[in-house]
C-alpha cells in the first residue's frame, strides 16, 4: 500500500488498498504441481484474467462479481494438476476455452460439475473471439483438486464464498466500488499536485 500526499490539505490520504490487498480478504489459497506464477484478483467487468496477457474478462455474470479470480499463465501444459484450498463453503466456476481446453470439462462433468447457461467473453481483437464456457460447483471447505489436464489448456477459476467465513457478495462489491472512488480520489489529488507544482516553477523561471 501507498501513502498519496494531499498538498491542499497538508496531510496524507488514508492508505489506498489495491487489487492483491482485496484478494487478500479472502483466503483462497492456490498451489499447482508445477513452477508457474499465480495471483489472485478481484472479478469485476475488465479484470485481467491471465497473469502473462493483457486480456480481460467482459460481459461478465452477476454471480461472479466480487469473486476471487484464481489467474494462472494463459497456456498450462500437459499433467498440469491445481489444487485449492477454500476458508469456507464457496461456488468454484472453472472458466475455459471451447477449443483449447484439455478436456478438462468433461472431466469435471464426470466429478459432478455443471455448465453454466452463461459465460464471459475477451473482447481484445488478438485473442481472436475464441468462444469460452463456464463450469461451476458448489464446494465445501477444504481442499478442491481439478483433474489433471490432458493436453494444453486456457483456463481461469473463480471462488464465490457463500457463508461467513469471508465478506459476503454484496460486502465486496461495496468494498470495490470503494475503493475505486478512492483510487480516482488519490490521483485527482496528486494531478492537482503536480499541476501547482508546475504553475510555481513557471513563476520561478518568469521571475528570474
Amino acid at each position: 500500500l501507498t501513502l498519496i500526499p494531499n498538498p491542499r490539505l497538508g496531510e496524507k490520504l488514508e492508505p489506498v488498498p489495491d487489487e492483491e490487498h482485496l484478494s487478500k480478504l479472502t483466503t483462497v489459497q492456490a498451489e499447482c504441481n508445477k513452477k508457474i506464477a499465480i495471483n489472485q484478483g478481484i472479478v469485476r467487468e475488465g479484470v485481467p484474467v491471465w497473469v502473462d496477457r493483457e486480456f480481460t474478462l467482459r460481459h461478465v455474470p452477476k454471480e461472479l462479481l466480487g469473486g476471487t479470480i484464481v489467474r494462472f499463465p494463459h497456456r498450462l501444459s500437459f499433467n498440469t494438476k491445481i489444487t485449492l484450498t477454500l476458508a469456507s463453503s464457496s461456488v468454484a466456476y472453472v472458466i475455459v476455452e471451447k477449443g483449447r481446453n484439455g478436456h478438462l470439462p468433461r472431466a469435471l462433468i464426470h466429478q459432478g460439475w455443471m455448465r453454466a447457461t452463461s459465460e464471459p467473453t475477451i473482447p481484445e481483437p488478438r485473442y481472436g473471439r475464441k468462444p469460452l464456457m463456464m463450469l461451476y460447483k458448489p464446494v465445501k471447505r477444504g481442499v478442491l483438486g481439478l483433474p489433471a489436464l490432458v493436453g494444453e489448456t486456457c483456463l481461469a477459476v473463480v471462488i464465490v464464498p457463500q457463508d461467513g467465513g469471508t465478506l459476503s457478495h454484496p460486502e465486496r462489491q461495496r468494498r470495490v466500488l470503494q475503493t475505486s472512488l478512492d483510487i480516482l480520489e488519490a490521483r485527482n489529488e496528486a494531478y492537482l499536485a503536480m499541476k501547482d507544482m508546475y504553475v510555481r516553477e513557471t513563476e520561478l523561471l518568469e521571475s528570474l
